[in-house]
């Protein structure tokens, strides 16, 4: 009995804890999203999450090599680990393993995105120039 109490207690300060902004917003957001493969879905949830228009990102999978669905899985990857990197850099510690996970499945993947090269430097090239 003794020990539920303390329990109790650890768990009810844990709740009164305030998180830091980045993670009570987007970081959380794309975290939950994350597949128990270590992909992202291009869903219309993971392009809000993200801030990006899921339309658009559909159009820029034409000419994607392999599978549809995982030329989609691969983008949508890429994309939450760019957007990860990006803006929730303060809370690495968090998401951390997420990344590797998700890096590791994209190493794999036999999908390539329309231009070539790796997913990853894909999504850098279009976030950054819709940032910059």
């Amino acid at each position: 009995a003794q020990s539920l109490g303390r329990g109790c207690r650890a768990l009810s300060r844990m709740r009164t804890r305030r998180l830091p902004s980045a993670l009570t917003s987007g970081m959380l957001a794309v975290a939950a999203l994350q597949r128990a493969d270590g992909t992202w879905e291009l869903t219309a949830d993971l392009a809000r999450a993200i801030g990006q228009d899921l339309a658009e990102h559909e159009g820029l999978l034409a000419g994607a090599t392999g599978k549809e669905n995982e030329a989609r899985r691969a983008w949508a990857t890429a994309l939450a680990l760019v957007w990860l990197e990006e803006h929730a850099r303060d809370t690495k510690g968090a998401w951390h393993l997420l990344a590797v996970k998700a890096r590791a499945w994209l190493d794999r993947v036999t999908a390539m995105p329309p231009a070539g090269g790796s997913w990853l430097d894909a999504g850098a090239r279009l976030l950054t120039a819709k940032s910059g």
